[in-house]
C-alpha cells in the first residue's frame, strides 16, 4: 500500500471518530488540523527515509567501486600509518612483497625496505608530514618474504584529517625490476664497452651528423687535456682544429655524411688544451638510422706526431747524408785539384833546375836560380796552407780544436801578417793600407789570430781585383775590432750568409782556387774565442769584414763539433 493511500484512510478514520464523539465545530477543526499535521510529519519522515535509503545504496556502491579499484588495481596500493605500519593493502602489494595481508599488518614498511633505502624513504615521509612536499616518488628495493629483492617505483602522498593533522599515507608501488634489470644490463654493456674503449691506445670519438662530439674515450682525454664534459655536444672544429685546417675537415666530414663514404688515412691536427699540436691519422665509419640516414660518424685516430717527426728526421738525416756525400765528392775533387795546383809548378821548377844543373851548373847563376826557388817557396807555402786547412776541418769537425791562451797584441799580429803577404798583394796589384800602430793586447790564441787575419787578408787579395785593401785594428777597453776592406768584385746579398759554411763560395771554382773553407774556419775559431764576424758588401763594390773579439773572453778551450 502506498504512503498516500495509507494517509487517506487514516484521515477518514479520524473524521469518522471525531463525528461520533464531538459535536463542537471548533473541536472538529482542531481534529482536522491535527490530522493534517500528522500526515505531513509522516510524509516528511517517509521522504527522509527514502533519501537515506538512496544515499546508503550510493555509498555502498561507491565503497564497492573503491574496494574493486583498490583490490584489483594493476599496481600495489596501501594505506600506511604514520608509524610505518600497514593499515590496508591490496593483493598486488602483497604479491610484490610475498606476504599475506595479515602478515604485513604486523610489520612496518621499514621492516621490508632494503637498508640502503630506509633512510631516504623515511626522510621523504618526514617532509610530507612537515608539509614541505605534497607528494614524493622514488625507486627503492623491498625485501620479499623469501629474501629476494624487488625494485619498485614508489609514489606516496599524505591524507590529513579535517583539522589538518596528518592521518595516514597512501602508497602506490609498481614493479620495475625488469626495467631495472634491463637498465643494469645496458649499463653493464656500456661500462664494458667503455672499459674496452678506454684501454685501447687509439683515439675513438663519436660525432653526430652535425659534427658535434657525442662520445670519446680516455685516450682522447689524455691527448687533448679536455674531459668529455668539456667537449660534449661541441662541434669538433670549434674546439680542437687549427683554423687553417677547419674548412678542409668540414668538407671531408660533409662528404662522409652525405655519401656515407668511409675514409682511411686522412690526417689533420688536433690542438690540445695546452696548445700542443698533434697530427692524427683517421679512419672513419658511419652508423645509419632506420631511415638510412647517417646518424653518427665513428672516428678512430692514431697520434702520428712522433712518427711523422721521426720520418722527417730520418728524411733530414738522409738528405744530410746525401749532402755530406756530395760535399765529400766535391771536396775530394776540389782537394785533388788544389793540391795538384802548387805541385805542378814545383815539379816543373825542380825538373828545370835539375836538368840545367846536370847539363851545365854554370848555366844557373844565383840571379836566375833565386826566382825559381822563390816560386817553389810560394807554392810550398800554398801547399802547406791547404794541408793546414784540411787538418783544421778535421779537428773542428771532431771537436778537437784546442786553443792556447796567452797575452797577444792583435795589432802586432796584423802587422806581421800584412808584412808576410805583402809580396802576394804586390803581385796582385793591391796596395795594403795598414792602420794598426797602437798596441791592442788581449787574451787569445796567437796562432789562431794569425790564421784569422791571414784568411781574411788572403781573400781580400784574391778577390780585390788589384785595388787597395784596408787593414784596420782598433778597439776599446772590452772589445777589439779587426776590419778588412777590399774594393773588388763584392758579394751578392743572397750569398753573404752561406759563405761562412763549409765548401761554400760566392764565385765559380774555375776562376778562384781554394777549398771554400777559409771563412768557415774563421767563423769556428771566432766562436771558440767568443767573437763574431759580419760582412757588408755589394756586387762590384768590394767587401768589408768586421771581426769583434772580447779582450778577456771565457776560456772554453776548444770548438764544439
Amino acid at each position: 500500500m502506498s504512503t498516500r493511500r495509507w494517509s487517506e484512510m487514516l484521515f477518514s478514520d479520524l473524521l469518522f471518530d471525531s463525528a461520533l464523539t464531538c459535536t463542537s465545530a471548533a473541536y472538529r477543526t482542531a481534529l482536522v488540523s491535527l490530522g493534517i499535521a500528522v500526515m505531513a510529519t509522516f510524509f516528511l519522515c517517509a521522504m527522509v527515509f527514502a533519501h537515506l535509503l538512496r544515499s546508503r545504496r550510493a555509498l555502498q556502491q561507491s565503497e564497492a567501486r573503491f574496494r574493486a579499484t583498490f583490490d584489483q588495481a594493476a599496481v600495489g596500493m596501501a594505506h600506511v600509518g604514520l608509524d610505518g605500519h600497514w593499515l590496508h593493502l591490496n593483493q598486488r602489494y602483497c604479491d610484490l612483497l610475498g606476504y599475506s595481508i595479515d602478515e604485513l599488518r604486523k610489520l612496518t614498511f621499514q621492516d621490508v625496505t632494503h637498508p640502503a633505502d630506509v633512510e631516504a624513504d623515511v626522510a621523504l615521509a618526514g617532509r610530507l608530514i612537515a608539509g614541505e612536499l605534497s607528494t614524493y616518488s622514488m625507486e627503492k628495493q623491498y625485501i620479499r618474504k623469501d629474501g629476494s629483492l624487488v625494485w619498485v617505483a614508489l609514489a606516496c602522498s599524505l591524507v590529513r584529517k579535517t583539522n589538518g593533522e596528518p592521518d595516514y599515507f597512501i602508497a602506490l608501488a609498481t614493479d620495475v625490476s625488469e626495467r631495472r634489470a634491463a637498465q643494469d644490463a645496458l649499463r653493464h654493456e656500456r661500462d664494458f664497452t667503455s672499459a674496452i674503449l678506454d684501454t685501447v691506445c687509439a683515439l675513438v670519438v663519436v660525432f653526430d651528423r652535425e659534427g658535434h662530439i657525442a662520445r670519446w674515450n680516455r685516450a682522447c682525454e689524455r691527448l687533448t687535456g679536455y674531459t668529455f664534459d668539456e667537449v660534449k655536444d661541441v662541434p669538433v672544429w670549434d674546439r680542437l682544429l687549427l683554423p687553417e685546417e677547419r674548412a678542409a675537415v668540414m668538407h671531408v666530414f660533409a662528404r662522409i655524411v652525405d655519401a656515407q663514404e668511409n675514409t682511411r688515412g686522412y690526417e689533420n691536427h688536433w690542438v690540445g688544451k695546452d696548445g700542443a699540436r698533434h697530427l692524427i691519422a683517421w679512419s672513419s665509419t658511419t652508423l645509419v638510422d632506420d631511415g638510412g640516414r647517417v646518424a653518427h660518424v665513428i672516428g678512430t685516430g692514431i697520434d702520428v706526431t712522433d712518427q711523422r717527426r721521426a720520418e722527417a728526421h730520418r728524411a733530414r738525416l738522409y738528405q744530410e747524408a746525401e749532402d755530406a756525400i756530395r760535399l765529400r765528392d766535391e771536396f775530394l775533387s776540389i782537394a785533388s785539384h788544389e793540391l795538384k795546383t802548387p805541385l805542378t809548378p814545383i815539379g816543373l821548377q825542380v825538373s828545370h833546375i835539375l836538368r840545367a844543373l846536370r847539363k851545365d851548373p854554370a848555366s844557373l847563376p844565383p840571379d836566375k836560380l833565386l826566382p825559381r826557388l822563390e816560386t817553389i817557396r810560394r807554392q810550398v807555402e800554398r801547399l802547406g796552407s791547404l794541408v793546414t786547412e784540411l787538418l783544421d776541418i778535421s779537428s773542428i769537425t771532431a771537436g778537437r780544436l784546442r786553443l792556447e791562451w796567452e797575452e797577444v797584441d792583435l795589432a802586432a799580429v796584423a802587422r806581421d801578417v800584412a808584412l808576410r803577404l805583402g809580396y802576394e798583394a804586390a803581385r796582385a796589384g793591391c796596395k795594403l793600407d795598414v792602420r794598426a800602430q797602437a798596441p791592442l793586447p788581449g787574451r787569445w790564441d796567437r796562432a789562431r789570430l794569425d790564421q784569422i787575419v791571414t784568411n781574411l787578408l788572403s781573400n781580400a787579395i784574391k778577390y780585390g781585383a788589384g785595388k787597395p785593401i784596408d787593414l784596420v785594428v782598433e778597439g776599446d777597453d772590452s772589445t777589439a775590432r779587426l776590419l778588412v776592406r777590399d774594393r773588388g768584385i763584392g758579394i751578392a746579398p743572397e750569398h753573404q750568409a752561406r759563405i761562412f759554411d763549409r765548401f761554400e763560395r760566392a764565385v765559380p771554382d774555375q776562376q778562384y782556387g781554394g777549398f771554400g773553407l777559409g771563412l768557415w774556419i774563421v767563423k769556428q775559431i771566432l766562436d771558440a774565442l767568443g767573437g763574431t764576424i759580419r760582412v757588408t758588401s755589394a756586387p762590384g763594390s768590394g767587401a768589408t769584414f768586421l771581426v769583434e773579439l772580447p779582450r778577456r773572453p771565457d776560456q772554453r778551450g776548444q770548438v764544439a763539433a
